[in-house]
């Protein structure tokens, strides 16, 4: 804002006339030397000059002075300054405006920059409703208005509030205007969430580049540390084009699943064999026990799990050059936007889904060890571990139907298919719990973890061996699920390469697979990894079609799989892309 001419002297304006403002500009007392120019609506304009205008520039000098002596450094900023004061003793007269709205200031002949940088002060435009906006009593200085925005410094103003003058902006906030630009490219619009035992996927097969533009403004304070504490956009642009080729959106995951719960189990030693020992440290009782029970169990239920998802092909393509100015809240006045290119077809839609389902009974010798030490009470045991050492068999059933195994046969559409199996074994695991401060109904402490304030369990658990036999494994209707893919290209890089082999989506056992791969030229290997897939090296010629079979031989836990086996016939090529070279035929030739 602007400096104030009439803080400090009391010749210039009657305080009794400017304390019955109310709704229009007061009346100021006026002297052979203090007249009016100049007035319109919510605007007066004075001469000031003679002794009037010394009397104004003594006044100053008294209290820049005074300020000096006596004056804390925080109320430094409401007092003259020596620039103040130069400035006003370098003249003879100015020309005092007085405001009671910032209509009056657009209304006024000040020049138009002085008025800008008056409406920043209270965060308005001259497109925003001025009548709206109360300022009390705003009084100007014409020669600092025109001294300050000359040397580029922050304008300076007093204010009437109750009929007295105060001190108004005289560290005045300033803008500072910035622009930040940049650009980003987008691979593919995606998201998942999981819930429970769900995982729900969005794949939108959206992707492109935008550029922006940013342009903002932040506000300090000159005569303090220049710290931003005000922020406004003042414009945006954004040019760019996004495109689309496909997405597909799937929800999949384990509906239910009761093959660990425990349908009998029944210790085989009348309650298991308990010994303590207890020994005293201090006033304290520790009561350490062991525990050892042999136990018979039946563990049993199903589990059953589906997939659901819909791939859908969508040819789009959106162009834009955008552009929006802003004014005060932020609000967009002036928006331009260029749409060059717009279309957006759906086609080829195609729905996929499959349930499978489990049937598994497990009976169960089990030998549990189980290590407690106690305070005073073998009840109160702030720590127990436990070992949990079974034997046991196993018999299971698998079914599965529907279409989202994956592409079998290569000719990319998912083929529906159904089956059947039976597996029957053996193994022995071992698995261990602990936890600290556990009571006698099981129950672990329960802490707060700073970082968040988490609640945690201080217990844990887990599996320390594990081993598996299949006795007896036969597919009782025998279907594609069991059949292996390979999983590569049409056309590949010749030279040293890799190809990856896999079992179908659907494959109901998680052990390592071992696969034949047959490359067609005579080179046959074998090669063991997950059901999920494993990748074979091959070195592959130029310009030479190479029809890769895969077989899937057995798993690490001894089902041997049915001889089935598929087919896929790449090319490779030094570019990895289809081409023909003239040259190297005629040499063949």
């Amino acid at each position: 804002m602007i400096k104030k001419l009439i803080t400090y002297s009391s010749v210039l304006f009657s305080m009794s006339t400017l304390g019955a403002y109310a709704s229009q500009v007061p009346q100021v007392q006026q002297t052979q030397d203090t007249y009016l120019i100049d007035s319109g609506e919510g605007y007066s304009v004075y001469e000031v000059s003679g002794t009037d205008y010394q009397t104004y520039v003594s006044s100053l000098q008294r209290q820049m002075s005074s300020a000096a002596l006596n004056v804390s450094s925080q109320e430094m900023s409401d007092t003259p300054s020596s620039a103040d004061y130069q400035v006003a003793s370098q003249n003879v007269s100015t020309q005092a405006y007085v405001f009671d709205s910032l209509v009056g200031v657009m209304n006024s002949d000040l020049p138009y920059s002085h008025k800008l940088d008056i409406l920043s002060d209270y965060d308005v435009t001259p497109n925003d409703a001025l009548d709206k906006v109360e300022i009390g009593l705003l009084i100007v200085d014409k020669n600092q208005a025109d001294y300050q925005l000359g040397n580029g410094l922050a304008l300076k103003s007093a204010t009437l509030q109750n009929g007295e003058v105060t001190p108004f902006g005289f560290c005045k906030k300033r803008w500072h205007n910035r622009t930040k630009a940049g650009s980003f490219s987008l691979a593919s619009l995606s998201d998942s969430y999981d819930k429970g035992n769900l995982s729900f996927n969005v794949d939108s097969g959206i992707s492109g580049n935008i550029s922006y533009e940013l342009s903002y403004k932040y506000k300090t304070n000159r005569c303090s540390f220049k710290v931003p504490y005000k922020h406004s956009i003042t414009g945006f642009k954004a040019k760019g084009s996004l495109h689309s080729n496909g997405g597909s959106i799937s929800i999949n995951g384990t509906v239910i699943d009761t093959t660990q719960n425990m349908l009998f189990d029944e210790s085989l030693l009348n309650g298991g064999i308990d010994k303590e020992l207890d020994f005293w440290v201090g006033p304290v009782r520790i009561v350490w026990s062991h525990e050892f029970d042999l136990r018979a169990r039946l563990a049993g239920g199903i589990r059953v799990d589906a997939q659901m998802g819909l791939n859908f092909d969508v040819n789009g393509k959106y162009q834009f050059d955008f552009k929006c100015d802003m004014v005060g809240e932020n609000n967009c006045y002036n928006a331009s936007e260029t749409v060059n290119t717009f279309e957006a077809k759906l086609k080829n839609p195609t729905l996929t889904g499959g349930v499978s389902v489990r049937a598994r009974v497990q009976p169960e010798i089990a030998a549990v060890y189980t290590q407690r030490a106690g305070i005073y009470l073998k009840g109160l045991s702030p720590v127990r571990l436990t070992l949990d050492t079974f034997l046991y068999g196993y018999a299971e059933l698998w079914a599965y139907y529907g279409n989202s195994c994956g592409d079998g046969n290569y000719d990319g559409v998912n083929e529906v298919i159904g089956g059947a199996a039976i597996d029957a074994g053996v193994g022995v695991a071992g698995k261990f719990s602990w936890r600290v401060f556990s009571n006698r109904n099981e129950e672990p402490l329960k802490i707060k973890l700073l970082d968040g304030w988490i609640e945690k369990e201080l217990d844990g658990r887990g599996e320390y061996m594990a081993i598996q036999k299949s006795l007896y494994f036969d597919e009782l209707i025998e279907s594609d699920a069991f059949l292996p893919v390979v999983d590569a290209p049409d056309v590949i890089l010749s030279g040293d390469n890799k190809v990856k082999v896999a079992m179908r989506s659907c494959f109901p056992y998680s052990s390592p697979i071992t696969y034949q791969v047959m490359f067609g030229d005579g080179t046959t290997k074998e090669v063991t990894g997950s059901p999920s897939g494993v990748f074979v090296d091959h070195t592959f010629n130029d310009y030479v079609s190479y029809p890769i079979t895969v077989k899937a031989l057995k798993d690490s836990e001894s089902r041997n799989f049915r001889s089935i086996s598929s087919t896929r016939e790449v090319t490779a090529s030094p570019d990895g892309i289809t081409t023909f070279n003239p040259v190297y035929f005629v040499t063949v030739l």
